[in-house]
């Protein structure tokens, strides 16, 4: 066999054993440091949250804290709660909802306490926002 062809042969198969190794290597080191790559991966969307199962959970709460409403709507990311007054509540689904429920017992109270008149609550934001009547 010609010199040539020997090298090539040589760097050929020193090539392929590089590569072969190096990717035993990266595929050892993904197991050790990436165990999350071979995990079976579960998807989570909105759709699949049980509004039903949520509405009653909300209403559960808004009875057990003495706060009376007529109707509860979902929207794409809060629940629009209508009280019995014609208040209308924003409760954000990405917030804690009982903590939410507890804040709005309390300022309830110090608005009845007040006096002072509102249509709206909303706790989509960091601090409630509260829209006063006229």
């Amino acid at each position: 066999m010609p010199k040539r062809k020997r090298k090539n042969k040589l760097f050929l198969r020193t090539a392929l054993y590089i590569s072969v190794a190096s990717f035993l290597f990266l595929l050892v080191l993904s197991i050790i440091f990436y165990p999350s790559l071979f995990k079976k991966k579960t998807l989570i969307t909105p759709v699949v949250k049980n509004s039903k199962t949520e509405e009653l959970t909300l209403s559960k709460l808004l009875v057990s804290n003495d706060i009376e409403f007529v109707a509860i709507d979902l929207a794409s990311d809060y629940f629009n709660v209508k009280l019995k007054d014609g208040e209308t509540i924003y409760i954000s689904l990405k917030k804690d909802v009982q903590a939410q429920i507890s804040s709005l017992q309390v300022i309830l109270k110090q608005l009845t306490i007040s006096g002072k008149r509102f249509n709206l609550i909303d706790f989509r934001f960091d601090k409630p926002v509260i829209k006063y009547t006229n």
